[in-house]
């Protein structure tokens, strides 16, 4: 007996814009390491203390920070709560680490030219 294997596909439609809000923060984690690891600076690592920046929008809540020994958000714990517990918050520290014309310009380059990641992820105004 050998398993039958049946593909299903959801939205699929180039022409349609659909977010997936979970599925965009892989590839931006992938490439915000990556620029992460061209930076080339001493000292910056995945614990470097990051993104304590003014928010852009007024809604815009301040980064919960980690429990670590300084308290502030690191470049690893914002991954942790984009992988852990699917935090916006984290993803859209990402969308700005990386901006928007860049990570679109590296995704076509990689390979995946149909991907627009275009906006950052608020639950309190429906996007």
């Amino acid at each position: 007996m050998f398993p039958l294997l049946k593909h299903y596909y959801y939205n699929v439609d180039a022409h349609r814009y659909f977010n997936p809000a979970s599925m965009v923060k892989m590839p931006l984690a992938f490439l915000s390491l990556e620029k992460l690891n061209t930076l080339h600076k001493p000292g910056v690592n995945k614990y470097t203390q990051c993104f304590l920046t003014a928010p852009v929008r007024t809604n815009k809540s301040p980064m919960q920070t980690a429990q670590q020994k300084n308290n502030f958000p690191s470049i690893a714990h914002t991954y942790e709560k984009a992988f852990l517990i699917s935090d916006n918050d984290a993803y859209n520290r990402m969308y700005e680490f990386l901006g928007q014309t860049n990570h679109q310009r590296r995704l076509h380059e990689l390979g995946y030219p149909e991907i627009r990641i275009t906006q950052e992820i608020y639950a309190d105004d429906g996007r």
